[in-house]
This record gives C-alpha cells, structure tokens and sequence, in this order.
C-alpha cells in the first residue's frame, strides 16, 4: 500500500506578486496554504529596476526590494513556498491531485497565478541589454527614459498604445513594424499619428540591439530596399506579445489564447480552480491589479473551503438520521429471515417485506445501503453482517416480487 499523498487546503501555482498576495490573505486566513514558485518568488516585477507607479513608495522602489518585502511578508505570516515546477493538475476524489517535479501533492483548492513570459525577437543584444535599455514595460520603464529616444518594436495595438505613452515623456519615439501597415485598430493608429514626436518605421525589422553597458542603437532592415541602418535609441521597448505560462493545464479550464478566463470573483471554469494575475484574460497587466486579483482569488477560495466543509457536516449529519431509520429496519429484516427459516407461509412474510419495504423506501435504499457498505468497512456503526442481511433482503424481495 503506497502512502498518502502530502496535501494541503490550498495551492497556489507561482510566485509572482499575485501569488504571494493570495499567501499573505490565505494565510491570515489560516488556510493551510503551500506556495509552488519553479524558479524564485517575484516573477517578472522582480526583474523590473525601479517601479514607481505602485502606490506607497515615493521616489519609487526596485523590483527586488519590493517582491522581497511580499515574500518576507508572506514568510512572516507563515507562508511555505516550496521551489518545483508543476507539470499536471488533474481531478481527483474531495480536490485535485497536482504532478510536480518533486513529487505530486493533493489539495482541495488551486489559484494558479503562473504569470507571462514576454515573447523574445531571438535577435543579438536582447538576452544581454534586458534590464539595460531592453524592457518588455514601456508603463514600467518609460518614466526611467524621460526626455530621451526611444523605439518600440511591434505593430499591434500594445505596440501602438505603449508608442503614445510614451511619446508622453520621452524626446521622440520610433515605431518600428515589419509589415507596410500597423495591425493596430483605425483609432489607435489616428492617435498615434496625431503625435508629433513619433516616427513609423515600416517594412522594416530589427536585426541586432547594439551598444556597450547600455543600449546605444537598433539596427534595422528594411524589408524593400535591403538597406541596413543604426537607429541610434536609448531604450529598445519589445511589444510582439507575451506567453502565458497555461502550457501545464491541458483542457483542464477554459482559456482563450492561452489566457485563463475567470469571473470577477476569479472563479475559473472548473469548481475549486481559481486564477490570479497576469495569466488572466484581463485588459491591464500591472502589479496594483495583480495583487488585487491575488486578493480576490484567496477570498473566493476561502469561500469555496468553508462551503465544503459545510457540505460535509451537513452529508454527516443527514447520515447520522439514516443510521438511526435503518437501525429500525434491521429489526424489520431479521424477523423476515427468521419467518423464512420457519417456514411460515408466503403471506406472513409477505407482510413483513412489505412493511420493511415501506420503511426502506422513505429511508432511501440505495443511500441506505451505499451507507451501510462505507460503514460496514471503516467500523463506525454498522457491521458486515448486516450489510449481508440488507443484500439478502433484497434477494429475498426479487423471489417475492
């Protein structure tokens, strides 16, 4: 007999900022909550150099500083986050049993806050300017390159609306598509070019993001002429879509592109899921909203928990009363099976069955005796032998029916 598997009342399936606000609240909830996180907790606000738009922290505060104050919080409180990366979730008997990389968990309930990855150009000087001029958050990163030039790579309406952003506050600012025409909607596009400080550059693609500590420049091609030029920048802003991490779920949920789909109370489609965070389908990727998702998810789920265990007491309960009827009706069968063994005639015994019969139809039988057969192996009431006599009861009823 193989052991037990480790469970928990709550999992929560990532690190980042949504996932250790879900901790926090689960915790002070005093849920027993395990944090899964397959690399380090922060996600990617971690990465960011300096945030200045979440709320608290005048002259703005760092990625680090900021996820490391979440997860000592988090830790403070009582928090376990466990390092592994989960593979599978599947349904299982009272939750769902999780396959990680360091063995597999069960637990009544899952928020899944598993975040995006920026999707990368594969192109020389990304992987090694990233952070240095190299950010995927023109709304995180813009402010740091005020007054300065700047270009956006993407045609699509992130790429567009982040253009405008930050046409806002930096010097000039360089749209850079591959295609002879943004894929932006009609009124984005009409905003953009209103902008005086913003230049399209069309039909062409980036080639390489150059410089020496920082980013000095992009070069580009251009897809008609051949021609390759070194567009000097100060930043290099990469909007051609993001990856959210919904790979492990199979057809577990309802996504759309790979975003999971939730209600307001972050309810997912299946019963005891919940997601938070950016791999939501949601219209604003930010830290504020995702700690709020985080906090939101937690609550649903503490709901979810408490109208389980209530379920459960009540099922109890409604068993205890079942217990009691078919105590009562044991009497019923064992004066049949005496009669029976008698020999008395067919219309005595008849009586008695269809008296027992009465009594097992308001008790319910087929509860009665899926009870009887939970308690007739765990020892808590009834015994094997009577199990035995509901059976032979009913063998009896099908000679005499």
């Amino acid at each position: 007999m193989s052991d037990p598997l480790p469970e928990h009342e709550l999992i929560i399936i990532g690190g980042g900022v949504a996932g250790l606000a879900a901790g926090i609240y689960s915790v002070r909830s005093r849920i027993d909550t395990l944090l899964i996180e397959r690399a380090f907790p922060g996600g990617l606000a971690f990465s960011t150099h300096l945030i200045e738009n979440y709320p608290g922290f005048p002259g703005g505060i760092s990625g680090p500083e900021l996820t490391g104050k979440f997860e000592a919080q988090g830790r403070e409180l009582g928090l376990k986050i466990d390092n592994r990366g989960v593979s599978s979730i599947h349904p299982a008997d009272d939750g769902f049993v999780l396959t990680t990389s360091a063995g597999a968990l069960k637990t009544k309930a899952v928020i899944i806050a598993t975040g995006v990855t920026p999707k990368q150009l594969g192109i020389p000087g990304e992987t090694e300017f990233f952070t240095r001029g190299v950010s995927y958050c023109a709304t995180c990163d813009g402010p740091l390159f005020r007054d300065r030039e700047v270009a956006v790579l993407g045609g699509g309406d992130s790429a567009v609306q982040e253009a405008i952003y930050l046409s806002r506050l930096c010097s000039k600012v360089h749209l850079i598509h591959r295609r002879d025409r943004l894929r932006a909607t009609p009124i984005l596009q009409e905003k953009a070019e209103e902008k005086p400080n913003l230049e399209f550059h069309l039909s062409n693609i980036p080639e390489a993001i150059e410089g020496k500590e920082r980013v000095e420049g992009v070069r580009l091609r251009n897809l008609k002429t051949g021609e390759s030029k070194l567009l000097r920048v100060d930043a290099v802003f990469v909007y051609v879509g993001y990856n959210p991490h919904t790979e492990f779920l199979g057809d577990l949920i309802e996504l759309d592109d790979g975003y999971i789909i939730t209600d307001d109370d972050m309810s997912t489609s299946r019963e005891g899921i919940f997601a938070a965070g950016d791999v939501r389908k949601k219209p604003l990727r930010q830290i504020s909203t995702a700690v709020s998702d985080g906090a939101v998810a937690a609550t649903s789920a503490e709901q979810y928990l408490e109208n389980i265990e209530s379920s459960v007491k009540t099922e109890t309960d409604e068993n205890k009363k079942l217990m009691l009827r078919l105590k009562r009706i044991e009497g019923q069968i064992r004066g049949i099976q005496r009669l029976l063994q008698q020999g008395h005639d067919c219309k005595a015994v008849l009586q008695q069955i269809s008296a027992a019969r009465a009594a097992l139809f308001r008790a319910g039988i087929h509860s009665a005796v899926a009870n009887f057969r939970r308690c007739a192996y765990d020892g808590k009431g009834a015994t094997t032998d009577f199990h035995e006599d509901i059976e032979r009861f009913l063998e009896t009823l099908e000679k005499f029916s």
